[in-house]
């Protein structure tokens, strides 16, 4: 195989292999807490994470979860929709849906700019400096709802079209 043969097979592997890496879900916990007190939430419930109204949290974008709660051991969880800012990255707390967790919340206007965090559209929020914990997680999910095995398949399939090609050049500039 020629040098440029070579640098051609590099290159669709080096593309085939950002195409998968980039195709795994990641999340990056940026936030720094101080000390949490679970004695300053105004509501504290355990809950499944059915859902995500509307656009929801989508790349760090901050969401509204809807709960299927179970049992309120303070205060009030009203429909169970609760306000998380930004994902991981902006100190909000990410629900896995089908997950059953304990949420700890505080009462907010659903119209009033919450901590510079925008307007929450729920009338209770949280984010990563509050307590809170996953209960049981969510049952495995379906493959081909997670996008890695979309995005690794076409990872692979630029592998092997490069590859291919790369080799057909090489044969052919012998």
């Amino acid at each position: 195989m020629t040098v440029h043969g070579r640098a051609f097979l590099s290159g669709f592997l080096l593309v085939g292999v950002l195409a998968i890496a980039l195709a795994a879900p990641m999340q990056v916990a940026a936030c720094l807490c101080g000390r949490s007190d679970s004695n300053a939430s105004d509501v504290v419930f355990t809950g499944t994470a059915v859902d995500v109204p509307g656009d929801g949290p989508f790349l760090g974008v901050a969401g509204v979860y809807r709960f299927d709660v179970d049992e309120v051991q303070k205060g009030d969880a009203g429909d169970g929709q609760v306000f998380s800012p930004s994902g991981a990255g902006g100190c909000g707390r990410v629900f896995e849906i089908g997950a059953k967790y304990l949420v700890h919340a505080d009462l907010v206007d659903p119209e009033a700019d919450w901590d510079g965090f925008g307007r929450p559209g729920a009338s209770l929020a949280t984010h990563a400096c509050m307590e809170g914990s996953l209960l049981e997680p969510a049952p495995p999910p379906r493959a081909l709802e997670q996008g890695w095995v979309v995005g690794g398949l076409i990872g692979l399939v630029v592998v092997a079209v490069g590859s291919g090609v790369a080799f057909a050049y090489g044969q052919r500039a012998r």
